[in-house]
């Protein structure tokens, strides 16, 4: 078997996620906030949701010292189609 021929499939290159957009929702606290601190500290450039806009903003404060990518907030219910 030609191993030249295998491509990287190490984790960087799977998931690259440099200069991608995300939106994720429930993004102020817990899962959210983990799943948002690891794409901002890849490069992504990410929107966090939630009702609750001071927790929203904190957090965003706290991503945007974090790494290569970006964090900005949006407040809003998404249970509630307007």
């Amino acid at each position: 078997m030609d191993k030249s021929n295998i491509p990287d499939v190490t984790i960087p290159t799977l998931f690259n996620i440099k200069g991608k957009i995300a939106v994720i929702t429930g993004g102020g606290s817990g899962i959210g906030t983990m799943i948002a601190t690891s794409f901002v500290q890849n490069g992504a450039k990410v929107y966090i949701t939630s009702r609750k806009e001071a927790q929203l903003k904190s957090t965003c404060e706290a991503l945007n010292q974090k790494g290569s990518g970006s964090c900005r907030y949006i407040v809003g219910d998404i249970s509630v189609c307007e």
